[in-house]
């Protein structure tokens, strides 16, 4: 098991924030260090006047969620993130595109965010269904030669990059009927 959790947000819903904080509790509890980035709407949850507003439930929930939420109660999630960088290293950052997006300062964040970072350092590998499972461990592989070399180099992946779409450079897959 790895020794680390880290957490991309984007719905800022009270419903999902909790469950978010959850987790995170749990990881700390468990001495795993806990990285948390907001993006948009879980970070415009995170602004110092909105933390403890009413943020609703995900629009699934339903009525009928929407009261089971409510009839629970429990901790706000924002205490409970507070309680888990207290028990461990958790760290909350919020997304540079998303704050210039919503036009904040950090100072304009509850104190429960860290600081801001862009997503340059944010490594995404998905699409992996069928036989693409079969590929996620040279994935992961070249994931981390990128991340600790700054390249690939089990394999050439130029040919990969997402300018290939402004290029018109499409990879067409021939051994798929």
């Amino acid at each position: 098991m790895g020794d680390s959790l880290s957490l991309v947000l984007f719905s800022g819903t009270d419903d999902k924030l909790n469950a978010a904080a959850v987790l995170v509790a749990g990881a700390a509890a468990m001495g795993r260090k806990v990285h948390v980035f907001l993006q948009y709407w879980a970070l415009d949850a995170f602004r110092a006047d909105r933390v403890l507003k009413d943020h609703g439930v995900a629009p699934e929930a339903g009525p009928e969620g929407a009261a089971a939420f409510q009839r629970h109660g429990g901790l706000h999630w924002g205490e409970i993130l507070r309680q888990a960088k207290d028990i461990g290293e958790v760290e909350i950052q919020a997304c540079s595109l998303s704050m210039e997006m919503f036009g904040l300062e950090v100072g304009d964040l509850d104190p429960l965010v860290d600081g801001q970072e862009g997503v340059a350092g944010f490594f995404l590998a998905n699409g992996f269904s069928g036989h693409g499972f079969q590929h996620a461990p040279v994935v992961g592989k070249l994931l981390a030669e990128l991340i600790v070399a700054g390249a690939a180099t089990t394999v050439d992946i130029s040919s990969l990059g997402l300018d290939r779409f402004e290029r018109g450079d499409l990879v067409r897959e021939g051994h798929v009927v």
